[in-house]
């Protein structure tokens, strides 16, 4: 049982402490745990190569604008193309690790696999808050530019 404390919760000594590792080195990770993190492995791997191979088509497209008139979007392309292979490599590495878990069902393997699946949602997250801001900056400007030229 949780109890709080002026300075946070207090947490009795067989609970997880948040931040820190929940189960010794060497702990055991339970039968149920391994066999549900193994049914999303095929899927995570699917995802995993789907984003590597859009990567790849769009550093084919990149190549491919270099020859027209409007080569600056091949910067486009090359740019789209590292935002889905960074994340496709976290991915990749995460079904990995669950593989691994499915070996060692050890929580040191648990945490290295999480700790893969963590930096897939860091990236995905900075992503998405950074696309946000351009497509509001982007509207903006769309908006600035309507109003300055119907004067």
């Amino acid at each position: 049982m949780n109890t709080f404390t002026p300075h946070g919760p207090a947490y009795p000594p067989s609970t997880p402490v948040p931040g820190g590792s929940s189960m010794p080195a060497g702990s055991s990770v339970s039968p149920e745990v391994v066999r549900v993190l193994a049914e999303t492995k095929p899927w995570v791997k699917f995802l995993a190569i789907m984003g590597m191979v859009g990567a790849g088509f769009m550093v084919l497209g990149g190549l491919a604008m270099l020859a027209t008139p409007m080569a600056w979007v091949s910067l486009v392309y090359l740019l789209m193309s590292f935002l889905y292979v960074v994340p496709s490599v976290y991915l990749y590495r995460y079904a990995e690790g669950i593989g691994s878990l499915k070996i060692n069902p050890e929580s040191l393997t648990l945490e290295q696999a999480l700790a893969h699946q963590r930096s897939f949602w860091r990236f995905t997250g900075i992503t998405t808050a950074v696309m946000l801001v351009i497509y509001a900056l982007a509207f903006a400007a769309g908006i600035a530019y309507s109003v300055l030229t119907m004067a």
